[in-house]
């Protein structure tokens, strides 16, 4: 029997997202020199999400929902990361032809 995927499944080429290789990772690929923190990254998603900061700071929304849009915000960041690593192969594949 196969395991149900995941709510919040997304691929790439059929892999999963999460561990899927860049194309053109020196465009697009992770950047050593940029850190941040857990709190910064949640603000971004709240922000992202269009939740309400102060609840978000003030712990009002679930911690279950809280991590749901974590995880959507990651994703989002790295769907997008993939469809401009995609744009930039497509574009090198129309100099050639």
């Amino acid at each position: 029997m196969t395991k149900p995927p995941p709510r919040f499944a997304v691929t790439v080429r059929d892999e999963d997202i999460r561990q899927a290789a860049l194309m053109h990772p020196r465009e697009f690929g992770p950047r050593p020199d940029i850190k941040s923190s857990m709190e910064f990254a949640e603000w971004q998603a709240c922000h992202a999400a269009g939740c309400d900061l102060w609840r978000w700071y003030s712990n009002d929304y679930p911690t279950a929902f809280k991590a749901r849009v974590m995880a959507w915000h990651e994703l989002h960041q790295l769907i997008g990361l993939h469809a401009q690593d995609a744009a930039l192969s497509k574009r090198g594949r129309g100099k050639r032809g």
